[in-house]
């Protein structure tokens, strides 16, 4: 996939995203991307990406620095502003999945290489967020 063409359908898929005002996008080699909104996941296409493209996606939106870095480590945090469409945490790795009949024998069957992009927080989508932890009432806690 081209450079071009994998920014264009990462952008899309952060438009829908934020079009359907969800949280996160996820993008997993083996598995159609997928939208987090208001806690659920759902499939946004029922195409699966293969590895290979789930790495040119990556690479797509990675300046040279975080390319060599995820060449380097397997796993690259970053952020994207995507013009018109917003900022985004990004959370690029490979993750290697292990199959096996007990606990001391496993083989690696394969690798996938995972993308997921979080919207940062902003008093539009801090309502419809299930991520963050209920604030503590501090009238309820005394000093000891």
């Amino acid at each position: 996939m081209e450079r071009d063409q994998a920014t264009k359908f990462i952008n899309d898929l952060l438009k829908l995203m934020v079009g359907r005002n969800g949280s996160d996008l996820f993008i997993t080699g083996d598995f159609p991307p997928a939208i987090k909104v208001d806690g659920k996941v759902t499939k946004v296409s029922p195409q699966p990406l293969n590895a290979v493209h789930t790495l040119s996606l990556a690479r797509s939106i990675m300046n040279d620095k975080q390319a060599a870095e995820f060449e380097r480590t397997k796993e690259c945090n970053f952020a994207i502003s995507p013009a018109g469409i917003g900022r985004f945490r990004v959370s690029a790795g490979v993750r290697t999945v292990a199959v096996g009949s007990n606990s001391t024998t496993s083989r690696v069957c394969s690798k996938c290489r995972a993308i997921q992009m979080r919207r940062p927080l902003t008093k539009t989508n801090r309502s419809s967020s299930r991520f963050l932890a209920p604030r503590r009432d501090s009238s309820r806690h005394s000093a000891r």
